[in-house]
């Protein structure tokens, strides 16, 4: 044990040494930089109705895409993020046309769906991951009578996870759906970057 602790602390030492003799020597000369980078405010538009938190953003030459949590029903799903796009300076904040969330094939009485990463690419095209939980309730009849707060009883639950390709308009250019090689319990699970 000695002889391990011995051997640890030699070659900490060596590199140490090796660390301080490759610096170079101190440089008085200070030449200011080239470049002096100023941070550019964009601002952002006030959210529509029904629109809670501007969560996601990515920013390409032109344009700002963001995700906006919405409460309501969109195709079926309760809460679910929805994308936009506007100008840099913040104008002509638009809700992207074509842009659909990937709702799950299973049947399910109610549901979320987030968009937990989004990443523009070179060709400008708009990667997300959709992140989905979902409920299938049964039914109120199977409840005890003598129940004061009757709970619904719960017949399933399930993830999704998907990974998309949109253009710049919402439409859909390729999926990869990796809900199966993912493990999901009741906390459900997040992808959180591409």
């Amino acid at each position: 044990m000695l002889k391990n602790g011995f051997f640890i602390v030699l070659i900490t030492s060596l590199l140490l040494i090796l660390l301080v003799g490759c610096r170079t020597g101190v440089d008085n000369n200070f030449a200011p930089p080239e470049y002096v980078y100023l941070p550019e405010i964009i601002p952002f538009p006030t959210c529509p109705d029904g629109l809670e938190v501007i969560d996601k953003v990515a920013v390409t030459d032109d344009l700002v895409f963001f995700s906006a949590m919405f409460f309501g029903d969109v195709h079926g799903v309760i809460r679910t993020d929805l994308l936009f796009s506007m100008e840099i300076d913040g104008t002509n904040p638009e809700l992207l046309p074509n842009y659909r969330p990937n709702r799950p094939k299973r049947t399910f009485s109610s549901g979320t769906i987030s968009i937990s990463s989004m990443h523009i690419d070179s060709g400008g095209n708009l990667w997300v991951v959709e992140s989905g939980y979902f409920i299938l309730f049964g039914s109120y009849a199977n409840i005890a009578e003598n129940e004061d707060i009757p709970s619904i009883p719960v017949l399933d639950s399930f993830g999704t996870c998907i990974i998309r390709k949109l253009d710049n308009c919402g439409e859909e250019l390729m999926s990869i759906d990796i809900s199966d090689i993912l493990a999901f319990d009741a906390r459900g699970f997040r992808l959180s970057f591409v």
